[in-house]
């Protein structure tokens, strides 16, 4: 009698349990976001790198990937002298307005750039080098991720289309002038080496 019992009492519970499972996802409904003013919401645009194929072909003397040797990466002011002397400056976002790579008319001429002095270690060795400029002070910060992205993506490319620079050959200006902290205390540098190499 007590087995026929707990039977049926576990019987009841298996039905009961499959009827509220079924009843469940019947009637199961998708959460809704949460509604906001949309002046509320500031979506960033996901980084596009497509545009960076342009920007390097886009010169008015072809490219001469042979030329180039190296690539050096410094950081300062937007008009600042260092900004001035390299080929490729890379803005901060800003606002609405998304991180981005320029092309300087030494790019754009295919010209040697300035940004490596006389009183650099073996600066002959550097004088078929490309300067990218990072603007911003990175002395106590590292730069915005949107930024670092952008600059190891046109490294990258122009890696490539500078006929294959090899990692080893890119170098934040530090390791070139000991008197220079460019680009930057902060800078990330093993992270930015360890992108670069395959």
């Amino acid at each position: 009698m007590v087995e026929s019992r707990t039977i049926k009492v576990l019987a009841a519970l298996l039905v009961s349990m499959s009827a509220g499972t079924i009843l469940l996802v019947v009637l199961e409904t998708r959460p809704t976001p949460l509604e906001a003013p949309t002046a509320a919401i500031r979506q960033t645009p996901p980084t596009s790198f497509e545009h960076l194929d342009a920007l390097i072909a886009e010169t008015r003397l072809a490219v001469q990937p042979m030329r180039w040797n190296s690539i050096i990466v410094h950081a300062g002011p937007a008009g600042g002298a260092r900004a001035r002397q390299c080929h490729f400056l890379i803005r901060p976002a800003r606002g609405d307005r998304p991180a981005e790579a320029i092309a300087t008319d030494l790019w754009k001429d295919q010209a040697e750039g300035r940004h490596v002095g006389p009183h650099s270690r073996g600066w002959n060795a550097f004088a078929n080098s490309l300067g990218v400029c990072l603007i911003g002070d990175f002395s106590g910060t590292p730069p915005p991720p949107e930024q670092f992205s952008l600059l190891v993506e046109l490294v990258r490319r122009l890696q490539t289309a500078c006929g294959d620079i090899p990692a080893s050959r890119v170098y934040p200006y530090s390791e070139i002038d000991s008197r220079s902290n460019s680009p930057g205390r902060a800078f990330p540098t093993e992270a930015f080496d360890q992108y670069l190499r395959p």
